[in-house]
């Protein structure tokens, strides 16, 4: 898919760019009220894991990135912007899917080992834990030892930059031949 030249999209492509913007959006929406319900307190380790307002969020955070690289896959070498978020690939999915199964770990029919992965510190002491688990590095919130919240937020807002830029040009190279078409036009909203 070449992105920079908007007079050859198809419908498939608009579609491609439209969807990526929508997750990319979610993205960031999410990962910010993961943060935000980081602040909340909880006074016992069981509440802390099943029962915390920030558990639920982290885990629609893990989700809107999985989708967001999906919707990508087409343009996920267009930019360094791109690149950058594709980086993140690897581990969210990694977190996301162990998450997305940890009855089968936690509850009452165990059937795997806790997964347990080297978290990404920058101190010579190496540090394993779960996914399940998020820590604090820094100040900054690392989910499942392995995704940074903040780093995925300013990955996915940069890309947003760009992406709302082609949209925007494509439907502006629709508009000039076509009049008819601003009727149906919407305009992004920057992020």
């Amino acid at each position: 898919m070449d992105l920079d030249n908007v007079e050859t999209w198809d419908a498939e492509e608009q579609s491609t760019v439209s969807g990526t913007i929508y997750w990319l959006k979610a993205t960031a929406h999410q990962g910010k009220r993961v943060l935000e319900s980081s602040i909340y307190e909880t006074k016992h380790f069981n509440s802390a894991i099943y029962n915390s307002p920030r558990r639920m969020e982290e885990l629609f955070f893990l989700t809107a990135c999985r989708k967001a690289h999906r919707w990508m896959q087409p343009v996920r070498e267009y930019s360094t912007e791109a690149a950058r978020f594709f980086a993140f690939e690897g581990v969210v999915k990694k977190v996301r899917d162990s998450r997305e199964h940890e009855e089968e770990r936690y509850g009452l029919r165990k059937r795997r080992d806790d997964e347990i992965s080297p978290a990404n510190t920058d101190s010579a002491l190496e540090l394993h834990v779960s996914r399940s688990i998020t820590v604090e590095r820094h100040g900054r919130l690392v989910l499942g030892g392995l995704v940074d919240v903040a780093e995925i937020i300013e990955a996915a807002e940069l890309l947003l930059v760009q992406f709302i830029s082609k949209h925007r040009a494509y439907w502006d190279w629709r508009i000039s031949y076509k009049p008819e078409v601003a009727e149906s036009y919407y305009i992004e909203r920057d992020f």
